[in-house]
């Protein structure tokens, strides 16, 4: 993958030298052509002087073209990260990040918090998301750290994250660096939380409006507006869990739908 990221034409004289049509599949692309359309005044400088220097060095544009080049070689493409620079791809699929192998809401579990948030608490908008989290009625589920390397001594062992879901009615899934998208979304809802999402309109499109209309929106910024949408959900026992109970259905659904998907795409274009 580090080879692919900084030289593409590794993959690409792979594809080339084939002796078949090959399928493949592009995990972590992360910087997509449109995550970083306008930097959020909320968000730390010194991420967006990171990026910025990632864009001089690599521009998105070229970056794209290299992939619908390379895309256009292979067979089919499944590959996580949704980008509408290869939406006119026919051979190109993009599916959920998903959860880890056997990551499941613990049995028994009670919901007792109004919300959960495991992670780092200065990427993107989170310091802002925190402190707006922070004037919502109810207990809360937070484990908030800096590390970087997920094997991090004083990050959550996976059970023990499982269970600070399970505990909550809300799961905020904000940015990750610069993307919408994270693995956070899919084990809230593996937990049955209700996620809290930012830029809903990629959801949509990545998701299908049934699962994706029934996530909660919220503002990059995190503002009043936010708090006061949240905390009239949160006093509404019963139509918070009328909710739930839509977005877990539409989940289920979303996972039996997207294995007919995927099957389909290889059968047709492999």
């Amino acid at each position: 993958w580090n080879d692919f990221e900084h030289d593409r034409s590794v993959v690409e004289r792979f594809v080339d030298a084939a002796p078949c049509p090959l399928a493949l599949f592009h995990v972590g692309d992360e910087r997509t052509s449109d995550a970083l359309a306008a930097w959020e005044p909320s968000w730390p400088e010194a991420i967006r002087a990171d990026f910025e220097a990632l864009e001089r060095e690599d521009p998105a544009a070229a970056k794209a073209a290299d992939l619908r080049r390379l895309y256009g070689k292979c067979g089919c493409v499944l590959r996580c990260y949704r980008d509408e620079a290869y939406g006119d791809l026919g051979n190109v699929l993009a599916v959920p990040l998903g959860y880890k192998t056997d990551f499941r809401k613990p049995p028994g579990a009670a919901r007792t918090n109004a919300w959960a948030f495991a992670g780092q608490g200065t990427k993107s908008s989170r310091r802002a998301m925190l402190g707006a989290l922070g004037a919502l009625p109810g207990t809360r589920a937070s484990h908030v750290s800096e590390a970087l390397d997920w094997d991090a001594p004083d990050n959550l062992a996976t059970d023990a994250y499982a269970r600070l879901l399970a505990s909550a009615a809300l799961a905020p899934c904000p940015v990750g660096w610069i993307h919408p998208d994270s693995f956070r979304l899919y084990e809230a809802l593996e937990c049955g939380c209700l996620p809290v999402v930012e830029r809903p309109a990629y959801f949509s499109a990545l998701l299908g409006d049934d699962l994706a209309g029934s996530l909660v929106a919220a503002t990059a910024g995190w503002g009043a507006a936010d708090v006061s949408r949240l905390a009239a959900l949160l006093a509404d026992g019963a139509a918070l869990e009328a909710r739930r109970a839509r977005c877990a259905a539409a989940w289920a659904a979303k996972k039996v739908s997207l294995g007919r998907d995927v099957r389909a795409h290889l059968d047709r274009y492999l």
